[in-house]
């Protein structure tokens, strides 16, 4: 007995084996896009534009604090190793 022959396309699409909750890239970014041109998905781009400022403003502030109490704490260090 022969077994019937399968089309590449058909035999690939059969052995695709989705999860649930996941999506390919052609199922989301149309739908991103479509979120982005709302109004509402402007507004939230635009909260989040800010928020990354403000992020990249805190880091940068407390990458100076930082620097500067390492510098106090080393000097504190110094002094203690210096007088014992």
């Amino acid at each position: 007995m022969r077994s019937k022959s399968i089309p590449a396309g058909r035999m690939l699409a059969s052995c695709r084996v989705r999860r649930p909750g996941l999506f390919t890239a052609r199922e989301v970014i149309p739908g991103v896009w479509a979120w982005l041109r709302r109004p509402s998905g402007a507004t939230t781009t635009e909260y989040a534009l800010v928020l990354a400022l403000v992020v990249v403003i805190l880091i940068g502030t407390l990458t100076a604090l930082g620097d500067a109490l390492r510098e106090k704490l080393q000097t504190i260090i110094e002094k203690i190793r210096a007088s014992g």
